[in-house]
């Protein structure tokens, strides 16, 4: 869930972008299972549900609904926010933003700033989003690159870590509601050109595809839990 304030017309256009980018990859990726005591493997395609909300105060509509969830309602998903600024903030008084290379900000993992001159920027927006969904900044030249280069692949190392953040990661160890039924497996991608958006595109070598070059996570198995 992403909640917008009620009113701010680019605040939901900005959002609504951001979680188009991850629509459209729905079916794109999947978790192929570990053979199993019969030598047979499970498919299973990667869908992303991502929903977006107004609300007069998203600050404390997320609050409310953390509060819920830390009561034991496990089918509840976890809540963000997001909004346009004409200046970032930073997350804390030890940060520093340089405004003028700073286009949006994730803090806590879950509230999105996104500077106002560039709320039509989808994949700035999908970038963010991403780091909801358990991703960090990356140097390789996918969305999750951190210098803003405007790429817009989608690794299956990606996909291999929002897995592994959904059950065991930062803020959604006690909020993530899978529990132990994601499986053993390799995370695929069904087509390799599919891993790019309208607009700024990388010019990529398909050799480089299946492989990030985020530290200490390399693409493809996932261990058990």
């Amino acid at each position: 869930m992403y909640y917008v304030k009620k009113g701010k017309k680019k605040d939901s256009s900005t959002a609504a972008k951001g979680i188009a980018f991850w629509h459209a990859l729905n079916r794109d990726f999947y978790l192929l299972t570990d053979p199993d005591e019969n030598n047979k493997s499970l498919k299973y395609y990667i869908r992303f549900e991502l929903t977006l909300e107004q609300t007069d105060d998203p600050r404390i509509t997320k609050e409310r609904m953390d509060a819920e969830i830390k009561s034991n309602y496990p089918d509840l998903l976890p809540c963000n926010t997001l909004q346009v600024v004409k200046k970032i903030k930073s997350c804390s008084e030890s940060q520093k933003i340089d405004q003028d290379s700073t286009a949006g900000l994730t803090c806590g993992v879950t509230h999105i700033s996104i500077k106002r001159k560039h709320a039509e920027n989808g994949i700035l927006a999908a970038h963010e989003i991403g780091h909801t969904l358990g991703l960090r900044d990356c140097g390789d030249v996918g969305l999750m690159n951190g210098y803003n280069k405007g790429y817009s692949i989608v690794f299956d190392s990606y996909i291999k870590m929002i897995l592994e953040y959904s059950f065991c990661c930062r803020e959604n160890k006690r909020l993530n509601h899978y529990d132990y039924r994601i499986p053993k497996g390799t995370i695929h991608c069904r087509n390799k050109t599919r891993m790019e958006w309208p607009g700024r595109n990388p010019i990529f070598d398909t050799t480089i595809l299946n492989r990030s070059t985020c530290s200490e996570v390399p693409s493809g198995k996932i261990p058990g839990w």
